[in-house]
């Protein structure tokens, strides 16, 4: 039981280390905008919007992964999160296999 408690601390304290990576106003946003989602990685991009830098935040809610782009002002320019297939509403995918990109 100590050492499943032990690996818990480590994660969440590598959580808090990974998000140290980007400024402090793109974790703010992440966390204002998802209270429960657990930083997975954060990272610095070359990627310009409008100017600014933007960085790259990974985060878990539950089962689903999130990627966000931040700017460095913390404003959330992106998110993208991959879902199945089947979640997909069904006039969405009979347009999209009647599309010339359906299979």
């Amino acid at each position: 039981m100590l050492r499943w408690m032990v690996v818990v601390a480590a994660l969440w304290l590598a959580g808090d280390a990974l998000a140290a990576e980007v400024p402090k106003a793109v974790t703010e946003a992440v966390k204002k905008k998802y209270p429960d989602a657990k930083i997975l990685s954060a990272k610095q991009e070359q990627e310009r919007k409008d100017g600014k830098a933007v960085d790259s935040v990974s985060v878990a809610r539950g089962k689903q992964e999130m990627d966000i782009d931040v700017d460095t002002d913390g404003k959330i320019v992106s998110e993208e999160s991959s879902i199945e297939p089947s979640a997909v509403p069904e006039q969405i995918q009979k347009g999209l296999k009647d599309s010339k990109y359906g299979t």
